[in-house]
């Protein structure tokens, strides 16, 4: 975290540093609120659950880890990997685990919810069941207060290129620091690529004008090297607020998204998206 907190250093800055290898699997810290498990094995066996980071206290709200986990359980490739109700999706899984921990800002739901996991062309699916944030994947918001918090998000998928595949691992991290003085916010945005190939990020953020001018990943996709990280710097004069955001994950020539999902970004709470989250969800 402390290269972090050094990029704060800058109103407006970009950053390369190097990351490392990885596996195709993470862990939430904390402790277990809920896990769920379900599947077949004929393909797929999935696997959510919610861990709770630290409670919340006075204006802090609770921190809350989701891990959402899907194994291919065959010897085969499998397409349109499609999780709403989780916050996320593939568009290849090959065989093997790939999962993303998501940390939100928030309690968690008092009650589960259903939904299905869509695979393969047509309607194959499995009933799963979640536990959302309380506002769910598309409207948890928490208000950022305190001088310096942070959010983390990792997120593993296949890019398939032209004849190969690359297992690949992203973290991402967003904080924000709070100047009572200056009555302005200054926010960091950093995603490291722990694989060998490189890859393409768009973030479907609530931002300004100003976040969208020093933050390419707000407007476009973004090529990250391989083994390398990106960190962006900028500033808001208004309200932030925690939220889960879309991230699609594209090749390195932005042909088609691989991975989509919802992380914890912090964002301006007026402001606009550069596109429809829908439009990204549907991996087209």
């Amino acid at each position: 975290m402390a290269r972090l907190a050094l990029a704060m250093l800058a109103l407006v800055s970009i950053n390369t540093i190097p990351a490392v290898a990885h596996s195709q699997s993470c862990i939430c810290d904390g402790k277990l609120i809920r896990r769920f498990h379900g599947g077949d094995a004929d393909p797929l066996t999935w696997t959510y659950a919610a861990y709770l980071v630290s409670e919340g206290a006075g204006s802090h709200p609770a921190d809350v880890c989701y891990l959402r986990e899907v194994q291919n359980r065959s010897n085969a490739d499998v397409r349109n990997i499609y999780w709403k109700v989780a916050g996320f999706a593939r568009r290849l899984l090959r065989p093997g685990v790939k999962s993303s921990c998501v940390e939100l800002e928030g309690d968690a739901k008092s009650t589960i919810t259903s939904g299905k996991l869509f695979h393969g062309v047509s309607d194959q699916h499995y009933d799963t069941t979640v536990l959302e944030p309380k506002a769910g994947w598309e409207t948890q918001e928490a208000s950022a207060e305190e001088d310096y918090r942070t959010l983390k998000s990792q997120l593993t998928f296949d890019i398939q290129g032209d004849g190969y595949y690359a297992p690949t691992r992203l973290t991402l991290w967003s904080s924000v620091r709070i100047d009572p003085d200056k009555k302005i916010a200054l926010l960091t945005y950093e995603i490291d690529n722990e694989s060998k190939s490189a890859i393409s990020i768009l973030v479907n953020a609530v931002a300004t004008a100003q976040m969208q001018k020093d933050v390419p990943w707000f407007t476009s996709p973004c090529v990250i090297p391989p083994l390398e990280a990106k960190v962006f710097t900028t500033f808001a004069d208004q309200e932030i607020i925690a939220r889960p955001t879309t991230v699609a994950v594209f090749d390195a020539k932005a042909t088609l998204p691989m991975a989509v999902e919802f992380a914890g970004f912090f964002t301006a709470k007026d402001g606009k998206k550069e596109r429809s989250d829908e439009s990204l969800w549907k991996l087209q």
